[in-house]
Formats: structure tokens, C-alpha cells, sequence
């Protein structure tokens, strides 16, 4: 009975195209993201090769659009960093994927077409609460980081929650 209702529950998600934890992949030499079975030609200012977690799709008011921010894995594996931290490993902070016009780091992708389809199949996908390494003062501001190193006025390292529905990897 129970396995039963097991397969029930998969083939229901399959047929519903829920996807649960969602994988994508950036490729700097082809430019192109492929997140499931929806890939875009995309365009980066050298995003940092690595692993991340996808935040939730939100609005970015700064920019007018909706985008994802992304959480760098660190360099020990021990964890993530805060997407409003400058990452000690990189040096970087605020890296996002989000439709338009190249920004330092990010990865956009200028199509509105395949970012609207991207953008719905992120949107599909559960989020759930996942713990970040930042400072005090992380996402103060919009317009402002702080090292993960502690700096003049980022406050103490803790850990946060935030939310997220997937990973990428940034390969070469």
C-alpha cells in the first residue's frame, strides 16, 4: 500500500512538472544556463566558477525586474556565504541571474522570451529555509556589502536563514 502511494506521489509530480531542489548549470565558454529542460544563451562579467545555492525569485526594485540571488558555496566546503557578503574567497558580492543587459558578475540573460520561461519554471519550485553565513548588517541595504571578514561597520559573523529552490554551477 505504501509503495503504492509512493509511486502515485512521483508519477504526480512528473505528470504536474514539479520539480523538487532544482539543478542548473552556467557554462562561461558556451554562455549558456540550463536550469531542467529550459536553457538560454546568457551573457556574465566573469562570474566566479563554483557552486551555489538559487534564492528564490524576487523583485529587485534597484533594477525594475524580477532576478535570483545567488549564495556562493565557500572555498572549504564548509557552507554558503551571504549573497550581500563580500565573499573572502573572490572578493565578490551580490552576484545574481537576472534578465538584460550584462552587470559585473552576474549572469543575465538578454532574451525576455526565455528569461520569461526561465523565470516561470523557477517560480515552480518549492522554497525551503537555508542557513547562510553572513554579518550583522548583511542586506541592510540594497546598495551596500559588507566583508564576511567583519569590517567597520558589518557587525559580528552569524548565520542566517534564507530561502532557496535550487543550485547552480558555474563551469567553464
Amino acid at each position: 500500500m505504501l509503495s503504492s502511494i509512493v509511486v502515485f506521489l512521483l508519477f504526480a509530480l512528473v505528470i504536474l512538472g514539479i520539480e523538487c531542489d532544482i539543478s542548473c548549470t552556467f557554462s562561461r565558454s558556451t554562455r549558456k544556463i540550463k536550469c531542467g529542460n529550459q536553457e538560454c544563451s546568457a551573457n556574465t562579467n566573469e562570474t566566479p566558477f563554483g557552486y551555489y545555492k538559487l534564492g528564490t525569485v524576487i523583485w529587485n526594485r534597484g533594477n525594475g525586474n524580477y532576478w535570483v540571488n545567488l549564495y556562493p558555496k565557500k572555498k572549504n566546503g564548509d557552507g554558503f556565504w551571504d549573497y550581500y557578503c563580500e565573499n573572502p574567497d573572490t572578493g565578490r558580492s551580490k552576484i545574481a541571474l537576472h534578465p538584460g543587459s550584462i552587470t559585473a558578475g552576474c549572469i543575465s540573460v538578454p532574451d525576455s522570451d526565455c528569461w520569461s520561461q526561465l523565470e516561470t519554471k523557477l517560480r515552480q519550485q518549492e522554497s525551503y529555509s537555508f542557513s547562510v553565513t553572513g554579518v550583522e548588517r548583511s542586506g541592510y541595504s540594497d546598495r551596500l556589502s559588507f566583508s564576511c571578514n567583519g569590517g567597520w561597520s558589518a557587525g559580528a559573523r552569524l548565520t542566517k536563514p534564507v530561502y532557496v529552490i535550487g543550485s547552480l554551477q558555474v563551469i567553464n
